[in-house]
């Protein structure tokens, strides 16, 4: 069943439709800065299939007023300038949208509708934008009784070049470019600066329309410094936040998001910055992220800013994914789709949640029970997968998912003890999923199963709330990785003496023991991994271990430690592949700092990593005969070293690419000898961003991911 209508409202990021509170026109009839000719300009209204509402030829500025319930009023405002180049308004997910989530955290949201810098409109192109932008700013502080808010808590927030807009008001705010009445003595200085991908600079590597638009064709030097917002940070630009795509083909990251953040680090200007791999279109325009499986939660992290900040006191719950298998033709759902249909988006190749998807119905099937469902698939049966892992996210509305072939070969299996996962474990899912890595739930019940079904999957984690009874030594001789979080089956894994595990209790941090390891992450010394006591999991590993990092620094008391594939484990056994023990108890991943999460990621790329090491025959070499190791230290500047350990020797090529896939460097292209080797990249001469390292030695190759940041 096909309704493209209901399923564009569905989508509609936490949307509960209402109209907004207020239409305000910003100058009350005494908008500055027009030609003779605007007022009978025509504003256009389109709607595109992909960006929905576009507006251009604004010639009287408003802005559309929405309030938060009185209930959870903060008494915080947010001015919000979608975006578009300079030449159109995205008034829908960059606008209206944005204004209602904003109200879900108590917030006031109001959408400026800005004139654009038409020649046929203003007589001064460059200043019309940021005239009404500072307009609304000053608006919302003389309206501040009306609408119930705190002139001490306005901030203002664009998107591309909205965001461009948002950030030039906040560098100038103390700059006068018209005064048409006593609103205009006010303050335009925001209190907090909020970036969605923005345009920052007007020099090398802006977005060229946007510069075209603004600025005309043959901008001064000085105009060009002067609208680069990069350039004009000082003691009084306000706290800001940004969230952008690492791989903005758009705005690109570097020089605009991470040259801002790096500018107003040096000025010790409150920040954060969150950026994005995404892996699902647009890299640039998303948003909310709610089309995203990365930028989903973005605006979480928003909140739980301005939470810290004062600006409000609700955050929404971070968006979660729950992963489950697809067979021809039913779909099991969690428990929260409880509605009688649920609406899916796909199109003929499962890629997702562009506008112009096909639209299917899921109804119930079985009364009120809502864990299984039947797809109707009859339009477009013929191209759905028979069977794989797909991608199900509930983090729109409860009764609203969206489904995507996750991508091939990265699969897991995640043994927990109840038959769904709890917050913890969704944590790690979730942290998987950032790491390329799509895991199935299966119960300790079922555990047998599981077992006989492995050999599917790529790895296999195992839950602290298993039942080391019901699990046992069932995947002791299962040549996949194995990570374990339940201290109770280290011995039945033959990875300590029997009941040489146990917990540590208010614990925050671990030490780390073997920083040169590509399981610590780059990091070193002591870290903070949890951001509030608890109790840590520790095991006493044998002699041929790994030991990573360590509970107080205690060798004995491993926190992270590993057996790679055909070493000795504890008792004497071979490992029949990788085995790894991991600190996090019940209930504690959800509280992991950023170091315990990079941890977490180290931990799962290692296991795949070093499982991904097939020679031509197919059989899986031990990792210490071929591997290639995460450089150190990453990220780094200007220098970091790649070692990797040949079998044999061969002809070995190590060679260092772009995002874009162009060669940087070739680092070795030589016969070498059998053993370990150590090479470093020094990188005076490239700018920050993400960098590929390859290595090929005869038949075999592997890949890393390096971050250099200036």
């Amino acid at each position: 069943m096909r309704n493209r209508l209901a399923a564009l409202i569905i989508l509609a990021y936490c949307l509960i439709l209402s109209a907004q509170d207020a239409i305000v026109d910003i100058w009350n009839g005494n908008t500055p800065n027009l030609t003779e000719g605007a007022a009978g300009i025509q504003e256009v209204i389109t709607n595109d299939p992909t960006w929905g509402t576009l507006i251009s030829k604004v010639s009287k500025p408003i802005v559309e007023v929405y309030l938060p319930p009185a209930d959870i009023a903060t008494g915080t405002a947010v001015v919000i300038c979608p975006g578009g180049g300079y030449g159109q308004l995205a008034w829908d997910h960059e606008g209206h949208q944005v204004a209602r989530w904003f109200n879900t955290i108590g917030v006031a949201g109001l959408v400026l509708k800005y004139r654009l810098p038409d020649p046929t409109i203003v007589q001064i192109r460059h200043i019309a934008p940021i005239q009404d932008a500072h307009r609304a700013i000053r608006l919302v502080r003389d309206r501040a009784d009306e609408w119930n808010i705190d002139p001490n808590k306005v901030g203002i927030m664009g998107f591309s070049a909205g965001g461009h807009l948002a950030g030039s008001a906040a560098v100038h705010a103390d700059s006068t470019f018209s005064s048409v009445d006593a609103v205009d003595a006010l303050s335009a200085a925001p209190n907090f600066l909020i970036l969605g991908y923005p345009v920052v600079t007007m020099g090398a590597g802006t977005h060229a329309g946007s510069k075209a638009n603004l600025l005309g064709g043959a901008p001064s030097p000085e105009m060009v410094d002067y609208f680069s917002v990069e350039k004009q940070i000082n003691e009084r630009t306000p706290p800001t936040f940004i969230a952008v795509a690492r791989n903005d083909q758009t705005v690109p990251f570097e020089p605009n998001s991470l040259t801002l953040f790096n500018v107003l680090q040096a000025a010790n200007i409150p920040s954060e910055l969150w950026v994005y791999d995404e892996s699902l279109p647009p890299d640039h325009g998303f948003g909310l992220g709610q089309h995203s499986k990365e930028s989903i939660e973005w605006p979480w992290r928003l909140a739980l800013w301005m939470k810290a900040n004062g600006w409000t006191s609700i955050v929404p719950e971070k968006p979660r994914y729950t992963f489950l298998n697809l067979d021809q033709t039913h779909i099991s759902l969690p428990a929260k789709a409880a509605e009688e249909t649920v609406h899916v988006a796909c199109d003929t190749t499962w890629n997702v949640l562009s506008k112009d998807a096909d639209w299917f119905t899921i109804s119930k099937e079985n009364g009120d029970k809502v864990d299984s469902l039947a797809l109707n698939i009859s339009a477009n049966d013929g191209n759905l997968p028979r069977q794989g892992q797909l991608i199900i996210g509930t983090a729109v509305r409860e009764d609203t998912i969206w489904v995507t072939q996750a991508t091939p070969g990265r699969f897991g299996v995640f043994v927990v003890g109840a038959s769904t996962a709890d917050e913890c474990e969704e944590e790690i899912i979730s942290t998987a999923l950032t790491a390329g890595i799509v895991l199935a739930i299966k119960t300790d019940e079922s555990v047998s199963e599981g077992v006989a079904e492995s050999d599917r999957f790529d790895l296999i984690l195992l839950s602290d709330t298993v039942s080391k009874t019901k699990v046992g030594e069932a995947y002791r001789s299962t040549s996949k990785p194995v990570m374990v979080l339940e201290t109770g089956l280290f011995d039945k894994m033959g990875m300590t003496a029997v009941r040489a595990y146990g917990q540590e209790k208010s614990i925050t941090s671990l030490v780390i023991l073997n920083d040169q390891h590509e399981l610590a992450a780059g990091l070193s010394g002591d870290q903070a991994v949890f951001t509030e006591p608890v109790r840590m999991n520790w095991g006493a590993p044998g002699e041929h271990a790994v030991n990573i990092a360590a509970v107080n620094g205690d060798p004995a008391k491993s926190a992270i430690f590993a057996y790679p594939a055909g070493a000795v484990l504890f008792d004497g056994t071979i490992a029949a592949g990788k085995r790894l023990g991991f600190f996090a108890a019940a209930n504690s991943t959800r509280i992991l700092t950023s170091q315990g999460q990079a941890l977490m990621q180290a931990a799962l790329t290692w296991m795949l990593e070093q499982s991904s090491a097939v020679d031509s025959r197919g059989s899986v070499p031990c990792p210490a005969e071929f591997a290639l190791f995460q450089n150190y230290p990453n990220p780094f500047n200007p220098a970091t070293d790649i070692a990797y350990h040949l079998p044999a020797t061969c002809r070995v090529r190590l060679q260092v690419f772009d995002l874009n896939g162009r060669l940087i460097e070739t680092l070795v292209d030589e016969v070498q000898q059998p053993g370990s080797h150590r090479v470093q990249f020094a990188a005076f001469h490239l700018s920050s961003g993400a960098y590929f390292y390859r290595l090929q030695a005869e038949d075999r190759m592997a890949v890393g991911k390096m971050l250099l940041i200036r």
